[in-house]
């Protein structure tokens, strides 16, 4: 990563960890999914229960998308295959324009996975762009660590949004639908 990412990351490294605390205090243990269609990353509890609290919903933009196999990362703006909509990726061309160092305006670029590139650079670009909320999405099952908030098989870093009340609504408060 160049010197001017390394930089930036310093700068927001500790409010974008903020950040993940913020969402793991809010989600908890629920399991997620999102949809591609609208945007929408759901949070719910597992199973039928009658105790079980409403489900928790944010408005997500894509970042871009990790290959493992060779440790590259690929943005979601120049992410033809994965035929994701424009609105989803409108946080990843706001970082593009601004231009802040090579790595925001590189299509594809490799990543050390040893030095959690993927969570640093989306780490990074959740500080450039204030969302209330980030989430680093890999591979395995949900949790609530230091370096992510929830995981999955998807390889897609999303910088998560509050809540999702209605269109009109401002993005900037976190609390259940």
């Amino acid at each position: 990563m160049s010197p001017e990412f390394e930089s930036i990351y310093q700068r927001h490294a500790l409010t974008s960890y903020e950040k993940q605390l913020r969402l793991a205090d809010v989600i908890g243990m629920r399991s997620w999914r999102f949809s591609m269609e609208d945007g929408c990353l759901t949070f719910e509890e597992e199973g039928e229960a009658p105790h079980a609290s409403a489900p928790i919903v944010f408005a997500a933009q894509l970042l871009g998308t990790i290959a493992y196999n060779d440790s590259t990362w690929l943005w979601s703006w120049a992410n033809e295959a994965s035929q994701i909509p424009s609105a989803l990726t409108r946080d990843a061309q706001r970082l593009r324009a601004a231009d802040p160092a090579t790595e925001w305006t590189t299509s594809q670029f490799a990543l050390n996975l040893d030095n959690a590139d993927e969570h640093r650079l989306a780490m990074a670009s959740s500080g450039l762009l204030a969302p209330d909320l980030i989430l680093a999405v890999q591979r395995s099952s949900c949790c609530a660590t230091s370096d992510c908030a929830c995981s999955n098989r998807t390889g897609r870093e999303l910088s998560a949004r509050s809540p999702r009340r209605s269109p009109a609504a401002p993005l900037r408060t976190i609390a259940p639908r």
